[in-house]
């Protein structure tokens, strides 16, 4: 079959990229890679197992506060970065290579992509016709000048990996009569990462029952990126396979890995995406009952989410002065009218920004980074490198794909709801299945258009 076996090829990619980028940090987490440290974290937060408990299955006796003294008798500094709990994030020598693969992705999708569209010397669709992402890839261009002008080319340049999903977007066109290929691959890294939480559960360091504890990762690095994760990847599934058969276990697998990682964002976004499936399943009273029902499922869902991620202070996330509306306030607050309009450039405030400010050797030009200003919402992220205009730009995007692409409805209100609580951009691989999602929508709308005028 046509291109079968690029596609094949790519889905290997994603699948081993998806693994890669997380390994040393799920590796450290479970004592597999920098044991001693494990061990010590494991030692300074969690009590002694008791004669005949074995001592790294389930340890979940954790203490609430160890002091410098417990964490390490002979040598109070070595407690710092024990306390501070960075060596699971860190990335030194060969782990940087592992973090590759998804840039190695991105790139050899859009290398792949040329050569089809020029081997098969395919004509591009109408601007016209894709109109809202052509817009928000000239607002990426001149945030790139921007940032050239302001921070330096080669900070520039790094700052347009928050956008390679247009790359993938414009180009994929070819690759998006095979989405449910793309479809089963994601089933199955969903599934691969609920069994890496389960070992996480029981040989890592503890989670989720106690104060000192981590939440469920997997090979996603953070916990709400596993969340955002699981419901992409089943609003995916349901937008794009050819049959819905496994829709259950992997909607078990969702809900396994949203009680691991305690993710707000994903059990708001989850319920979004069952709420959408439902009531497209209804009609008449029917139907408004059911909005009813959501509508209450909803409210208490918002009061019970403390209970259910286990994390009381999960109000603060969005609320507080350093959570997502307060960061928004504050860039309200901080950034001229003009950068307000514009943005201050990509790659401002990213998360790529914030680890080259402590990785390379040279400092970046002073302020590229934000002042260490993280952006936890795509929303915050977009008003700080392109301004209103990108936001306005990138959620008529969406808007446009929504109403486009009726297949992939499920996918662009998963990306929407996410995006307000995470900065969908940089989350791999979410971002490149919205890459993919774009494509085929730009395919479907190039398909529509060719019918419409055959002439």
């Amino acid at each position: 079959m046509k291109h079968a076996r690029w596609i094949t090829l790519i889905c290997v990619g994603l699948f081993l990229a998806v693994l890669a980028n997380g390994a040393s940090s799920y590796l450290k987490r479970l004592g597999l890679l920098d044991h001693r440290s494990y061990e010590s974290f494991i030692g300074s937060y969690c009590a002694v197992p008791g004669a005949g408990e074995p001592s790294l299955v389930f340890p979940s006796k954790c203490k609430q506060n160890p002091s410098f003294t417990e964490a390490a008798p002979n040598d109070p500094a070595a407690a710092v970065p024990l306390l501070s709990r960075r060596y699971v994030y860190d990335t030194v020598g060969y782990e940087r290579v592992l973090k590759v693969f998804k840039d190695a992705l991105f790139a050899g999708f859009v290398i792949l992509s040329l050569f089809v569209v020029g081997a098969t010397k395919s004509r591009p669709p109408r601007l016209t016709a894709i109109s809202p992402i052509v817009l928000l890839a000239v607002s990426v261009s001149i945030g790139f000048l921007i940032s050239v002008m302001l921070w330096g080319f080669v900070f520039a340049l790094l700052g347009l990996r928050s956008f390679a999903f247009l790359g993938v977007a414009l180009l994929g066109g070819w690759a998006a009569s095979r989405m449910q290929s793309f479809a089963w691959c994601v089933a199955l890294m969903l599934a691969i990462q609920t069994v890496l939480v389960g070992f996480e559960f029981i040989f890592g360091i503890p989670l989720r029952y106690c104060p000192n504890s981590f939440r469920g990762a997997g090979t996603m690095v953070l916990s709400n990126s596993l969340g955002v994760f699981a419901v992409v990847a089943l609003a995916f599934y349901c937008s794009f396979s050819s049959s819905r058969s496994y829709f259950w276990p992997l909607l078990v697998m969702v809900g396994l890995l949203l009680l691991a990682s305690g993710s707000g964002t994903g059990l708001f976004a989850l319920l979004g995406l069952l709420g959408m499936l439902a009531l497209g399943s209804m009609s008449g009273l029917r139907r408004g009952v059911m909005a009813v029902a959501l509508g209450v499922l909803a409210i208490t869902l918002t009061a019970k989410l403390p209970e259910l991620t286990h994390r009381p202070d999960i109000y603060n996330s969005v609320l507080g002065s350093d959570g997502r509306l307060g960061r928004f306030g504050e860039l309200l607050q901080s950034t001229s009218a003009t950068d307000l309009v514009v943005g201050r450039g990509v790659g401002f405030g990213t998360n790529t920004a914030l680890n080259l400010s402590s990785t390379v050797p040279a400092p970046l030009p002073p302020g590229a980074d934000g002042e260490k200003f993280a952006a936890d919402s795509t929303v915050t992220v977009l008003l700080t490198q392109l301004g209103a205009v990108g936001i306005l730009l990138f959620y008529g995007m969406l808007g446009w794909a929504f109403l486009r692409d009726r297949a992939a409805r499920p996918a662009y209100l998963v990306f929407a709801i996410s995006s307000l609580a995470i900065n969908i951009t940089e989350v791999f691989p979410a971002n490149f299945l919205l890459g993919l999602t774009l494509a085929h929508t730009i395919f479907i709308s190039r398909q529509r258009l060719a019918v419409s005028s055959p002439g």
